[in-house]
């Protein structure tokens, strides 16, 4: 998982490693509106609410609509929605940072969690655009995080 914390336009901080507790550190210190990527369930939803627990506010997004719904049950509405998101696919990451500007005003950290683990055990079985799929969330949509 890679976090970007803007310090200011185009300049920004990385971290590797976020957790749940740590995320709550990094609203103290004024980063208050997040995305959350891959938040439908796991260690997202987890941080997600860590989030909420400290007083920040976030969006969530999970390419699976009907899991995002589901995590947004146990979240507060008020300071916190949903959008599905395909973040391999640079639209789809462009429209989530204008939509938690939108609704939050600003945004000051991005959590790319979202990632394809297990989808395949062995490489001689793995078709090509299988292949694609899993290294265009897990690397492509990191850098598109990023870049937004």
């Amino acid at each position: 998982m890679l976090v970007g914390v803007p310090k200011e336009i185009k300049n920004h901080e990385y971290r590797v490693g976020l957790t749940p507790e740590s995320a709550g550190e990094l609203v103290h210190q004024g980063h208050e509106v997040w995305i959350e990527t891959g938040a439908g369930g796991g260690i997202g939803l987890a941080t997600a609410k860590a989030i909420l627990a400290k007083g920040g506010k976030v969006v969530i997004c999970d390419i699976l609509k009907q899991r995002g719904e589901d995590a947004m049950k146990e979240l507060d509405p008020k300071r916190a929605a949903f959008m599905a998101c395909d973040v391999s696919k640079e639209e789809d990451v462009k429209a989530l940072v204008q939509f938690a500007v939108d609704k939050f005003g600003r945004l000051d950290v991005m959590v790319a969690n979202a990632g394809l683990a297990n989808e395949f055990l062995n490489g001689t079985d793995v078709s090509f655009e299988e292949y694609k799929r899993v290294i265009g969330v897990n690397q492509f949509g990191v850098m598109l995080c990023m870049k937004y």
